[in-house]
């Protein structure tokens, strides 16, 4: 476990790195000049709080080869509007039927569904242009441009996160085996994780045995953070995880299935196997400890 000096200090380069990222956002976010109303509610949307951990991930990876930020800053952007809108239609009353988000009361609440469904559509189709325009101009090789844009559509569409929101609604009220929640776990939450370290680690210019490592500790990495979300969402304090929702009780939950030890004791374990996979790599001190803080972050 962190100590508490570890942890603090992690928390503050946390915030240094959102904030970072945050500003950058209010440069590149659609609707800038548009309509006052749309404007607005795209501005709530995205800076009405977030914790931008796929982003500072993104910076991370390329800071551990020593790259600019200048490489990263539009796929930061990019992951980050794409996460947003996922979680805007995620919180849509026929969907999770959230009342808050972040803290604050869900953009449905707020501004109507209508204008909640235009806004994710265009962080999405914003986002992806962000990180399609970067690949094309920082990678050379049109073979792995292709992969890398291919993963990413895939990753967010039919074998990623709208697959995982599919099935977390499908499978709702029902019996679910371990294997099941872990899909859904895998495709709803796994697979953003995994594509914004795809994107960042070609980006930053990892070898073929860096790059299989660090796919490897973004796939533990995002097994953990569900797992301890789970946690969060059983203790049912909206004041701490910023969530709350009218369906949360229906969904399946790590939890509700395994028990609190046995998920504790999964918890640790992805954690290891995270930071297993990142000891091999230079200058990865930095995500080892945000790693371990999964073990105990509240929000």
């Amino acid at each position: 476990m962190p100590k508490r000096g570890e942890v603090m200090d992690l928390k503050r380069t946390l915030k240094k790195k959102k904030e970072l990222i945050d500003e950058y956002l209010k440069l590149v976010l659609p609707y800038s000049e548009g309509p006052p109303k749309l404007q607005e509610a795209t501005w709530y949307a995205m800076l009405n709080g977030g914790k931008r951990l796929r982003g500072i991930i993104m910076m991370a990876i390329a800071e551990m080869k020593d790259q600019p930020l200048e490489i990263i800053l539009n796929p930061v952007a990019g992951i980050e509007m794409i996460h947003t809108s996922t979680l805007l239609l995620d919180d849509l009353p026929s969907m999770d039927d959230a009342l808050l988000r972040r803290g604050k009361p869900a953009l449905h609440k707020v501004y109507g569904e209508a204008i909640t469904i235009l806004v994710a559509e265009s962080l999405l189709l914003e986002g992806l242009s962000l990180i399609i325009e970067e690949v094309i101009n920082g990678i050379s090789s049109r073979e792995e441009r292709s992969r890398i844009i291919g993963n990413l559509f895939s990753s967010i569409g039919k074998d990623g996160v709208m697959l995982g929101q599919f099935l977390d609604l499908y499978k709702s009220n029902q019996e679910l085996k371990l294997k099941e929640i872990e899909e859904i776990h895998a495709k709803k939450t796994g697979s953003l994780f995994e594509v914004c370290v795809d994107i960042a680690s070609s980006l930053a210019g990892f070898i073929p045995q860096e790059k299989k490592e660090i796919m490897n500790f973004a796939t533990y990495f995002g097994k953990a953070f569900q797992i301890s979300d789970d946690l969060i969402a059983v203790e049912n304090k909206p004041a701490l995880s910023g969530k709350l929702s009218l369906t949360k009780d229906r969904r399946p939950n790590y939890v509700q299935l395994c028990g609190k030890k046995k998920t504790l004791k999964n918890l640790n374990d992805y954690v290891q196997k995270a930071i297993s996979s990142l000891k091999v790599l230079p200058n990865s001190e930095f995500l080892i400890e945000l790693t371990k803080y999964l073990k105990t972050r509240n929000s």
